[in-house]
C-alpha cells in the first residue's frame, strides 16, 4: 500500500478543533482578570484543581467533599468524605478520581460520582495522590508513611519516614519516587529506599523534577538535588516551604512566607521577585504565554509577566492558597478561602510546555515526569490495541524526528505519512491516530482505524480538511501521533506538535 486516502479523518478533525475554536472563544470572551463564574461550597478551599479530559474540574473543599463541576460553573456531582479535604483530586488514565481526606482514607471514586474503593491509612491524608505508568497510587499520611496502592485499591507496599508526610509525591523518570516529610527520600519503585536529603527543616512542599532530572523542593530554603541525592545548589528567600514550578527556560518560580514570588535562574542566582501583599502559599502555574499565575494569602489571585511585573490581580473574599490550573481555554481556575471557587479569564492559551508548569505537573495532577501516558483509554475503545501503549519517546520513533507545523487559524491543511521499516511491510496492521490537547496526558483517539497491508509508506491523506475556521484559536498547540498496530501488540507511530499561529 503506497497511500491510504481516509476521509473520515478529516471530519473528526474539523469536529475537534472546532470545539477547540469555540473553547477558546468562551475563554477570550471576557476581559482577562475578571471573573467568568464562581462556584459556592461549604468551607474554604485549600486544594488545587485537576481537569479532565472532558473539562470536567475536580477540587475538594473543608466541607468533606470532593467536587466535579462542569465548565460552565455547574454542579456535575458532590462525593462526601468524612473529614476536610485539602488534598489536591489526581485523574487516572481511566477516568477515576484519587483523593485524600482529613479522614484518614484515599478514595478512588468513579467518573460518574460513585465510591470505586477507600484505603485506609494511619492517620490525616492531607498529601494528593500520584499516579504511576503503570497505574500504582502513591501517597503520603500524617501516620509517617508513604502508601504504594495498587489500582483494585489493594496495598503495594508502605515506607515509613522520619515524621508526618505532608508533602504531595513526584514521580522521576526512571520511576523514583520523591517524597518530603523530616528529610525528602527518594524510593525505589520496589519500596526500598534509594537515598534520603536532610534539610534540616520539615519538607512540606511537593518535589518538582527538571528536565536534566534534577530535584527542586522547599524546606526553609529552595534546593536544588541531584538525581543522586547530592546538593547542588540553594537558594534562602524568606522561608520556603512551598511547592514550586519550571518554566520553559529551566526558571524556577516559587512562594514564601515572606510574601514574594521568586523567579531563579536554573543556576541558584535570584532572576526577579514580585511581593504580594502576604504569604504565598500558593504554587504558581505558567501559561503558554510565559505568564505566572499564583495566589497569595492577601485574598488575590496575581498574574505576572516574565520579567516579573503585574500583569493584573483578581481580589476574592479569602485567602488564595489553592494551586491555579489553566484550562485548555486558557481559562484560570482557582479555590478561595471564601469557600468559593473561581473560574477567571486569561489571555493564555492553556499552560506551558515545560517540564514541570503548575503543581503536581500537569492538569491531572497525577505527579508523573512522563509528558504522555503509556494509556490512550484503551479499555473504552474498540479496534485499537487492548493493554498499555509503550512510552511515547523519540527513540521508538519510526521517523526518530521532532517537528513543529505551525498553520494560519483560517488555512490548516497538513498531510502526514509515515515510513515502514521494512521488516513490517507485508504484514497486516491496524491504522492509529489520536490527539493531546495541551496540560492532558491522555490522548482522544481520532478513529478507529482501518486494517491494512503495510507498503513502503503509510500515507494519511485528507488528514487535514482543506480549510478549517479556526479564527478562535490562535496560538492553540497541540500533539498528534500517529501510527499502526501490529498483530503481536508492538505499535509504531510518529508525532508532530500543531501550532495554530497568531
Amino acid at each position: 500500500m503506497s497511500s491510504y486516502t481516509l476521509k473520515k479523518i478529516g471530519l473528526k478533525v474539523l469536529v475537534i478543533i472546532f470545539m477547540l475554536s469555540v473553547l477558546s472563544g468562551l475563554a477570550l470572551a471576557g476581559t482577562p482578570g475578571t471573573e467568568k463564574w464562581s462556584f459556592k461550597t461549604g468551607d474554604w478551599i485549600w486544594s488545587s484543581p485537576a481537569i479532565g479530559p472532558d473539562g470536567t474540574i475536580y477540587v475538594g473543599s473543608d466541607d468533606g467533599s470532593l467536587y466535579a463541576i462542569n465548565p460552565d460553573g455547574t454542579e456535575k456531582w458532590s462525593f462526601k468524605t468524612g473529614d476536610w479535604v485539602w488534598s489536591s483530586p489526581a485523574i487516572g488514565p481511566d477516568g477515576t478520581i484519587y483523593v485524600g481526606s482529613w479522614d484518614g482514607s484515599l478514595y478512588a471514586i468513579n467518573p460518574s460520582g460513585t465510591e470505586k474503593w477507600s484505603f485506609k491509612t494511619g492517620d490525616g491524608v492531607d498529601s494528593s495522590p500520584a499516579i504511576g505508568p503503570d497505574g500504582t497510587i502513591y501517597v503520603g499520611s500524617e501516620d509517617k508513611s508513604l502508601y504504594a496502592i495498587n489500582p483494585d485499591g489493594t496495598k503495594k507496599w508502605s515506607f515509613e519516614t522520619g515524621g508526618r508526610v505532608w508533602s504531595s509525591p513526584a514521580i522521576g523518570p526512571d520511576g523514583t519516587i520523591y517524597v518530603g516529610s523530616g528529610s525528602l527520600y527518594a524510593i525505589n519503585p520496589d519500596g526500598t529506599e534509594k537515598w534520603n536529603f536532610e534539610t534540616g527543616d520539615y519538607v512540606n512542599s511537593s518535589p518538582a523534577i527538571g528536565s536534566d532530572g534534577t530535584i527542586y523542593v522547599g524546606s526553609g530554603s529552595l534546593y536544588a538535588i541531584n538525581p543522586d541525592g547530592t546538593e547542588k545548589w540553594s537558594f534562602s528567600g524568606g522561608l520556603v516551604y512551598y511547592s514550586l514550578t519550571i518554566g520553559p527556560d529551566g526558571s524556577i518560580y516559587v512562594g514564601s512566607w515572606n510574601g514574594s514570588l521568586y523567579a531563579i535562574n536554573p543556576d541558584g542566582t535570584e532572576e526577579w521577585s514580585f511581593e504580594t501583599g502576604d504569604h504565598v502559599h500558593s504554587s504558581p502555574a505558567i501559561g503558554s504565554d510565559g505568564t505566572i499565575y499564583v495566589g497569595s494569602e492577601d485574598n488575590s489571585l496575581y498574574a505576572i509577566n516574565p520579567d516579573g511585573t503585574e500583569k493584573w490581580s483578581f481580589d476574592t473574599g479569602g485567602y488564595v492558597n489553592s494551586s491555579p490550573a489553566i484550562g485548555p481555554d486558557g481559562t484560570i481556575y482557582v479555590g478561595s478561602g471564601d469557600s468559593r471557587f473561581y473560574a477567571i479569564y486569561s489571555d493564555s492559551h492553556g499552560l506551558a510546555d515545560s517540564p514541570w508548569p503548575m503543581f503536581h505537573h500537569n492538569l491531572r495532577h497525577t505527579g508523573d515526569t512522563a509528558h504522555i501516558s503509556q494509556y490512550v483509554q484503551p479499555e473504552s475503545q474498540t479496534g485499537y490495541p487492548s493493554g498499555p501503549l509503550p512510552a511515547l519517546s523519540l527513540n521508538t520513533f519510526v521517523n526518530p524526528t521532532a517537528n513543529t507545523i505551525t498553520v494560519s487559524p483560517g488555512q490548516v491543511s497538513i498531510n502526514p505519512s509515515l515510513d515502514v521499516p521494512t521488516g513490517d511491510q507485508g504484514q497486516q496492521a491496524q491504522l492509529l491516530m489520536y490527539i493531546y490537547l495541551p496540560g492532558y496526558d491522555t490522548g482522544i483517539p481520532l478513529f478507529n482505524g482501518p486494517t491494512v497491508i503495510l507498503d513502503s509508506t503509510v500515507r494519511f491523506d485528507s488528514f487535514f480538511p482543506d480549510s478549517i475556521d479556526c479564527s478562535g484559536c490562535p496560538g492553540l498547540i497541540a500533539d498528534i501521533y500517529y501510527g499502526y498496530s501490529l498483530p503481536n501488540g508492538d505499535v509504531k507511530y510518529n508525532a508532530y506538535e500543531l501550532e495554530i499561529g497568531q
